[in-house]
């Protein structure tokens, strides 16, 4: 199914990381009568399976719209790069990673955001044991750290940009860096002490007085301190192509977001794995607006 995060830190989501290919695109899996507007996305592993529940959701929001839609299912998220990159949608669904960069480019528009565990976004956090002498960002230097994957967005893309933000330099700052692949081996390492710090996803709420604390996080129940935290971390998101007729993206909207649901937010929910759809606020990107310049999206040794 495309760019389905359940849990956000585990979304490895851009395997290739870097710039579009220059390579002509493969034929997608097209869905729906050629013309009118083109929804693009990536289907998962259990692409069988998900393929009829698109073609359903392309058939239905055509109805709804009153235009013929278009799926295109892609087979790698290079590809949807790319058709992100040059224009070839009027729909699209973004997996994290890649939402950040069409966000941080201009090259989509946010419109629906999935709800899922009662949130439409995360934060990225780093964090070490409450033993800790390290107190704040200014005692990070000489400590190892350990980060998830190079290309997981809550355990390392945005947590690196974020230090840089704050003029910190990791290459600098830190006497090891290790990925280790997964939240749990972070956790773990940060626990038993192989690691000073750790980088990891974290879901965060406000008691009635206004007190913070964390909800659901890559380390569990393990008891950690959080050095620093960035939220606002879309897990995916329904985007269109900048200069998309207001009544087409208004249609889009009002078809996942009717009260009750109907056909197009039925197929939507069960193809994402969702339990409804907010729309996208204006300042989606606000809270990471600081950081995206600082963001790395080809991480690859430096």
């Amino acid at each position: 199914m495309p760019a389905v995060t359940r849990d956000p830190g585990d979304e490895l989501v851009d395997p290739a990381g870097g710039a579009p290919t220059e390579l002509p695109l493969r034929a997608p899996r097209t869905t729906g009568a050629p013309g009118g507007l083109r929804f693009a996305a990536v289907l998962g592993p259990d692409a069988e399976t998900s393929h009829p529940i698109f073609a359903g959701l392309c058939e239905a929001l055509g109805r709804a719209l009153a235009v013929p839609v278009t799926g295109a299912a892609y087979g790698s998220y290079d590809e949807l790069l790319e058709v992100v990159a040059l224009g070839r949608f009027e729909l699209v669904w973004l997996p994290p990673l890649l939402a950040l960069r069409a966000a941080r480019g201009g090259a989509a528009e946010a419109v629906v955001l999935p709800v899922r565990n009662g949130a439409v976004s995360y934060s990225t956090a780093l964090f070490v044991r409450p033993d800790s002498p390290i107190r704040g960002l200014d005692d990070l230097g000489g400590s190892r750290i350990a980060w998830v994957d190079r290309l997981s967005v809550g355990g390392h893309l945005v947590a690196r940009a974020l230090l840089r933000a704050h003029g910190l330099d990791p290459q600098r700052v830190f006497a090891e860096e290790r990925f280790l692949g997964s939240h749990a081996a972070v956790a773990r390492a940060v626990e038993r002490g192989r690691a000073d710090v750790g980088a990891s996803f974290a879901y965060f709420a406000r008691a009635e007085g206004g007190a913070r604390h964390v909800r659901h996080a890559g380390w569990g129940a393990l008891p950690v301190r959080v050095l620093v935290d960035l939220g606002g971390i879309p897990m995916d998101l329904l985007a269109v192509r900048p200069g998309l007729a207001a009544e087409l993206r208004r249609g889009v909207c009002d078809a996942l977001l009717a009260p009750g649901g109907g056909d197009v937010a039925r197929l939507a929910r069960a193809l994402l794995s969702a339990e409804s759809f907010e729309p996208a606020p204006l300042a989606l990107f606000d809270e990471l607006a600081g950081v995206l310049a600082h963001v790395d999206f080809d991480p690859t040794d430096e």
